[in-house]
């Protein structure tokens, strides 16, 4: 259609000119109406041309499937009207949102204490203080294998990879009988306690690191044990639990690592005991329970 329109408008101009030349010879021959037989026709020609140009032009356009050739984007849609072409947009659908996965809980400290706020919360036995600094102590009257503080923190249902880590250090004594440590896993039961320890122990011999799992007040089961002299520093203590699998680490080394055979149910409480002594203090600067 362009073709043609252009066609018919160059042929129009070309028409309009040579009538002109024409017209003029004629007139400068003086050759009457006889000469101008051939400047009419062209005139007629010139007319005719324009007006099909003119007329092609307000022809509505229609565009071919598949062919682009009229200029309009892909992606909208041309109508004609009675004042030319309308471009309407096509709506672009919009995405149906992909549903975030439901997060799994992360590696990261899930609760801490550092007795800045005098161990709110904490179940403590009669045997524990809270001293200036945010020092915890334990006098060691208490005794037992029962965790004499409970951390106001319970373990998400089905937290089988987690570690507990505590800050301990027992002053210099003369003492040859004594016992703490920390735990996790802990449950109570018709006045019985179960769950993991690590501890060091002393019973008139060499001071040991040993790893239990406490079955039962009167029943347990030493999974590891090692010789650990923990003297008078202060050292971290970390109990990890990876299912049924045991490691006691001090100061970030393993110093005992074992299997639970007797595979006990993992509660939701974690802390840390004073087994009991004699003229034997120890004391707790920080506690933290950790995912992994």
């Amino acid at each position: 259609m362009n073709f043609i329109i252009g066609f018919s408008l160059i042929a129009g101009i070309i028409s309009a000119v040579i009538t002109i030349y024409l017209f003029i010879e004629a007139r400068l021959k003086h050759q009457g109406f006889a000469g101008l037989g051939i400047t009419i026709i062209f005139s007629v020609v010139t007319i005719v041309m324009l007006l099909l140009a003119g007329f092609l032009t307000y022809l509505p356009t229609s565009t071919v499937p598949g062919n682009n050739s009229s200029g309009i984007k892909q992606g909208v849609t041309a109508s004609s009207t009675g004042n030319g072409i309308e471009i309407t947009p096509t709506p672009i659908p919009t995405p149906s949102p992909t549903p975030s996965p439901i997060p799994k809980p992360k590696p990261g400290v899930l609760y801490q204490e550092n007795g800045s706020d005098n161990w709110q919360g904490w179940a403590l036995s009669s045997d524990w203080r809270q001293v200036t600094g945010g020092l915890l102590i334990s006098n060691g009257d208490g005794g037992g294998s029962t965790p004499s503080a409970v951390a106001p923190y319970t373990l998400p249902a089905g937290m089988t990879n987690f570690e507990v880590q505590a800050s301990i250090r027992t002053p210099a004594t003369s003492s040859q009988w004594w016992d703490y440590g920390i735990n996790g896993c802990g449950s109570t039961s018709q006045g019985s306690w179960t769950g993991y320890v690590g501890r060091i122990s002393k019973d008139y011999s060499a001071s040991v690191a040993i790893l239990t799992a406490e079955i039962s007040n009167d029943s347990h089961n030493d999974v590891a044990t090692a010789n650990f002299d923990a003297g008078t520093d202060w050292h971290t203590y970390t109990l990890k639990i990876q299912g049924n699998v045991l490691t006691f680490l001090i100061d970030g080394a393993p110093v005992a690592n074992g299997n639970d055979e007797e595979y006990i149910s993992c509660g939701n409480q974690v802390g840390f005991y004073d087994g009991g002594g004699v003229q034997r203090e120890v004391q707790v600067r920080n506690f933290e329970v950790i995912a992994l």
